[in-house]
């Protein structure tokens, strides 16, 4: 779905490049990826290989350049290395991110692209250095399906923001695709060369762990439905009797 609201901003031409940074080591444990980062690099680089498009018209539609950067990576090993040299270390956020990209490169004008519901969650301080932020950045947001904006007229949203409805985008969500990698819903949503690599390098639904799950979930359906089977069976017995 990601790359549907990225797609839709390349076609709009309204920056120069867009990067796609994957998260190396996401702030909160809770939201942490089983699935290592090279992994996650590497689909987004399957996900995103996309320059030009066939219009209505028969012609091809040329999109903004779309390039995957493994810069949360670098920004880890550098404050790793700093850790060393100091006591404990802290837990790096988008803000972190975004302030070191702003030193690297002073003259770039950094907008943020994100899901509607993300950016709820930063209106309402959820993020670390929240304010700060939505200080520093212009943000595009992508209204998906069934999400809606936190309420604007509590919480204002920062002077540079703008709104994209994005039409024909589906309501399958990143989560629902790593709980349900093997359903024909998730493949039929997946671009076929990431469903492919989910597949060989048996990654989320396709683990070890999640095959011997879902077989102990079948077999206690199974035996749920046997179990059922069997006491109607005697139930009705006990009638005819």
């Amino acid at each position: 779905m990601f790359a549907g609201i990225v797609k839709h901003i390349a076609k709009l031409q309204i920056c120069d490049e867009i990067w796609v940074l994957p998260v190396f080591r996401h702030i909160y444990a809770s939201k942490a990826s089983a699935v290592d980062f090279d992994h996650r690099l590497r689909m987004c680089e399957l996900n995103f290989k996309f320059r030009v498009e066939v219009d209505e018209h028969g012609g091809l539609e040329r999109l903004t350049p779309v390039v995957v950067l493994d810069l949360e990576k670098t920004l880890h090993e550098q404050e790793a290395d700093a850790w060393r040299q100091t006591t404990a270390p802290k837990a790096l956020g988008t803000i972190d991110l975004v302030l070191a990209l702003q030193m690297r490169y002073p003259e770039t004008h950094f907008c943020f692209l994100l899901g509607s519901d993300a950016f709820s969650d930063l209106l309402l301080g959820r993020w670390k250095e929240s304010q700060q932020l939505l200080d520093l950045l212009e943000f595009h947001v992508a209204v998906r399906p069934g999400c809606d904006i936190v309420d604007m007229q509590k919480v204002p949203p920062p002077p540079k923001c703008n709104i994209h409805v994005i039409p024909g985008l589906t309501d399958i969500s990143s989560s629902y695709v790593r709980r349900h990698t093997t359903s024909w819903r998730a493949q039929q949503e997946m671009h076929p060369p990431v469903y492919d690599y989910i597949r060989e390098h048996k990654l989320f639904g396709f683990s070890s762990s999640a095959q011997v799950k879902l077989m102990l979930w079948r077999a206690l359906s199974a035996l749920f439905t046997v179990g059922t089977f069997a006491y109607s069976m005697y139930h009705y017995r006990r009638m005819l009797t």
